[in-house]
């Protein structure tokens, strides 16, 4: 998504090019609300899921939100979607 946004032909870019340096991510077994957690504090949309250091999976904002139930899927989509006062949001993982 990032190469696309910035104009580049995702084909030919390297991945190092476009890539988080230090990429946020969850643990397989790990809590669902542990990934709200994060994923609303550090405004990621994303959260690669690992195993022993390996990606098994991305768990994306709608998934989190459909976990809630429908009463709070439309706050819960705002507070990890809307930038954190004082961070730019360009910011985002």
């Amino acid at each position: 998504m990032r190469a696309i946004a910035a104009g580049k032909d995702p084909k030919s870019t390297p991945v190092s090019e476009v890539m988080s340096a230090d990429p946020v991510t969850v643990e397989s077994k790990g809590d669902v609300a542990d990934a709200e957690r994060q994923m609303r504090e550090r405004q990621i949309r994303r959260l690669p899921v690992v195993e022993g250091g390996k990606l098994v999976g991305i768990i994306v904002t709608a998934q989190i939100a459909r976990n809630e139930g429908a009463k709070q899927t439309g706050e819960t989509i705002k507070e990890i979607s809307e930038p954190a006062s004082g961070r730019a949001s360009h910011a985002r993982g």
